[in-house]
């Protein structure tokens, strides 16, 4: 996980999934890199050995981070990059690190 999406804030992490298009026509067959809203990354496939996105409005922080928390909640908390296990398991840290960030914002709001 790079750096600036590790700083992402919990609240715009939830902007992006707020933000994202619920009626969205991306067809799940096209691949990540076809992605542009976090709804999108979340159901996106990694096709042909693509993992990049290139879309330019999925290419924010806020997005991708959102996109990884939605991915992580739809697969039971497990997504990863390669069948290894160290790798999946440092992927797994990181979408839990991200949720945790959102659940916490959600847990800061109420308090207010």
């Amino acid at each position: 996980m790079s750096a600036t999406i590790g700083a992402v804030r919990g609240a715009d992490i939830l902007k992006a999934i707020a933000t994202s298009k619920a009626d969205s026509v991306f067809a799940a067959n096209e691949g990540i890199e076809k992605a542009g809203y976090a709804s999108e990354i979340a159901v996106a496939p990694f096709k042909d050995g693509k993992k990049d996105i290139a879309e330019v409005i999925a290419k924010k922080d806020a997005v991708i981070a959102a996109g990884r928390v939605l991915r992580g909640m739809a697969k039971g908390g497990k997504f990863a990059a390669k069948d290894e296990e160290k790798s999946a398991n440092a992927v797994n840290g990181a979408v839990a690190s991200t949720v945790n960030k959102v659940l916490s914002t959600f847990g800061d709001s109420n308090q207010e």
